[in-house]
């Protein structure tokens, strides 16, 4: 029998999905990608934390070509349609009729018997007919060559592929830093083969499409976040008091997941998306209650003192409520979603860790807003 060769690739809880590393090979002859293929193949085998190594170069069952002799068959009168035609209705089989049993058709199909497909002689005699009307054996303007076939045939944008991929093992190397060391030795294994291209895609290339994907969603939600509440407070400062709270909650984030000993994972990331939301809650609480009181009349250090007395039971039950509700699914109790976990831990560490900074820090940037304000006024006046 011959050796069986097993891989395994764990599938990934959420996006980016894909193989750790997935080179398509392009450009140049099929010797050339054959070339460059294997010496990557050999670099990812010297490489520790590298498993599972694939290419499209690895055979697949044997097959049997027919090679026609172009002047003999010139010469017999026998054209390539012709040969092909006969050779698919000898051992394919070729459809004559249909007979129809009751409400079903069947159809009748003429080729020859199994115990004749499996002998080569039967392919040589086989006989076909030529242009003078007259039938000429294949074995005579043919002959037979066994090959090992192609695994799969891959193709993009219109030109042949030869795809090369590989897993990781995360406790030694991640995709990104294998991905980097191919990158890096690239001259190495492309070789003398300069006309043969590299497309990195799988892991790296999703991984590229969602973070750019995630960047804009950031900034959309930045721009709506500071245009919404521009329209509330009819102003330009409160809007940039209130959002200096989602800089924290990303510090949060990072310190929450690095006592958790988790990697900031694109969920993780997502969860951050969702936490600008979310955090401006407790700082515009404040913000509101400053304006209304300096609306009143009242000293901007007196409102300040007033507000964080006033506003502290609402923004720490805010918080708290909507942190305790995020902790089931952050830490898994009564299950755990390997999918949504990362998103709700950094929901729940950015909230709080911006709750907690945002009492002190959103009273002193207003302060120095105020400062600020009266010294241009007092050198404009001077």
């Amino acid at each position: 029998f011959p050796e069986a060769k097993i891989s395994f690739a764990m599938m990934k809880p959420g996006p980016p999905v894909g193989r750790a590393l997935q080179v398509e090979l392009s450009g140049g002859d099929a010797a050339a990608r054959a070339r460059v293929a294997r010496r990557l193949m050999a670099l990812l085998r010297d490489t520790p934390g590298a498993e599972a190594i694939e290419s499209d170069l690895e055979g697949g069952d044997p097959e049997l070509h027919v090679v026609l002799d172009r002047a003999k068959a010139a010469y017999a009168g026998v054209d390539l349609a012709t040969v092909s035609l006969h050779v698919k209705a000898a051992f394919d089989g070729l459809r004559v009729s249909t007979i129809r049993r009751s409400r079903e058709e069947s159809d009748v199909t003429i080729r020859y018997p199994m115990r004749l497909q499996r002998d080569m002689d039967t392919l040589r005699r086989l006989e076909i007919p030529n242009a003078r009307g007259g039938l000429v054996p294949l074995g005579r303007i043919a002959h037979l060559e066994k090959r090992a076939g192609a695994t799969s045939i891959r193709h993009k944008d219109g030109r042949r592929i030869v795809n090369v991929s590989a897993e990781v093992d995360p406790k030694v190397i991640t995709s990104k830093a294998l991905n980097a060391l191919v990158k890096a030795d690239k001259a190495r294994w492309i070789g003398a083969d300069k006309a043969v291209h590299a497309h990195f895609g799988g892991e790296q290339e999703r991984s590229e499409e969602s973070v750019r994907g995630l960047v804009f969603s950031f900034l959309f939600a930045l721009l709506g976040i500071f245009v919404i509440l521009a329209i509330q407070f009819n102003s330009l400062g409160y809007p940039i008091l209130v959002m200096l709270a989602i800089p924290f909650g990303l510090i949060g984030i990072v310190i929450g997941f690095f006592l958790h000993g988790e990697p900031l994972s694109f969920m993780a990331m997502m969860g951050f998306v969702a936490l600008t939301g979310v955090v401006v809650n407790n700082s515009l609480v404040m913000a509101v209650f400053f304006q209304r009181l300096i609306q009143q009349g009242v000293a901007w250090r007196e409102a300040v003192i007033e507000a964080g007395r006033r506003r502290l039971r609402a923004v720490l039950l805010t918080a708290m409520t909507t942190v305790v509700g995020l902790l089931p699914t952050a830490y898994g109790w009564g299950g755990f979603d390997p999918f949504v976990a990362p998103m709700a831990l950094a929901l729940s560490w950015g909230l709080l860790f911006s709750t907690v900074i945002t009492l002190f820090s959103v009273p002193a940037a207003f302060g120095l807003a105020q400062d600020v304000r009266a010294l241009v006024r007092r050198v404009l006046h001077r």
